[in-house]
C-alpha cells in the first residue's frame, strides 16, 4: 500500500495533469509540502495523525509522501479546478474531500495510517474541507493563504497539541 498509492498518484498526474504549465502550480505544491513538514515538526512528540508502516519509519514515510503524493495530487487538483460556477467549485472540492477521506480510511484499514491524541476521521474530513480551498486560494493569492494557514495551524495547536510537547 505504501508504494501502490504513490505510484497511482504519480501515474494519474502524469496522464491527466497540465505538465506544460507545471511552473504555475509549483509554488502551491511547495505550500502543501511545507505545511505537511511544519505539522510533522510541531507535532513530533504529540502526533494527531501519522502515516505508519511496518518497515518504514514515520520520517521516511512523511518525506516519501512529500515528494510523491503531495506534488501529484496538488497538480491534479489544480489542473482540473473549475473556472466558473460556484456549485461546480463546491462539488469539485467535496469530491476531493471524499477522495482523500476514502484513501485515509483504506490506508488505516491496511495499518498505514493512525489517529492519536483526540484526532479522528471527522476532524480529518473537516481539515480536508478547509485544506482544499486553501490550496486554491494559495494558487491565486499566496499571502492570504499563508495567513489562513497560520490561523488554521495555531487553532489546531491550541486545541490539540500542548505547548509543552513542541520541541
Amino acid at each position: 500500500m505504501k508504494l501502490l498509492l504513490p505510484l497511482i498518484w504519480i501515474l494519474s498526474a502524469y496522464k491527466w495533469s497540465d505538465w506544460k504549465n507545471w511552473k504555475r502550480y509549483y509554488p502551491t505544491i511547495l505550500f502543501f509540502i511545507v505545511g505537511d513538514l511544519i505539522y510533522n515538526l510541531v507535532s513530533y512528540n504529540h502526533p494527531l495523525w501519522e502515516q505508519t508502516s511496518l518497515k518504514l519509519g514515520v520520517t521516511f514515510s512523511v518525506l516519501f509522501m512529500c515528494v510523491t503524493v503531495w506534488p501529484s495530487s496538488t497538480l491534479l487538483y489544480l489542473t482540473h479546478f473549475p473556472l466558473t460556477g460556484k456549485l461546480k467549485k463546491v462539488l469539485y472540492v467535496l469530491l476531493w474531500v471524499v477522495l482523500f477521506t476514502l484513501i485515509e480510511l483504506v490506508c488505516g484499514w491496511f495499518g498505514n495510517f493512525k489517529y492519536s491524541n483526540g484526532w479522528n476521521i471527522g476532524l480529518s474530513i473537516l481539515f480536508a474541507t478547509v485544506m482544499f480551498p486553501l490550496l486554491k486560494i494559495h494558487h491565486e493569492k499566496p499571502p492570504i493563504a499563508w495567513a489562513l494557514a497560520f490561523l488554521l495551524g495555531t487553532t489546531i495547536i491550541y486545541f490539540f497539541i500542548p505547548l509543552s510537547c513542541i520541541k
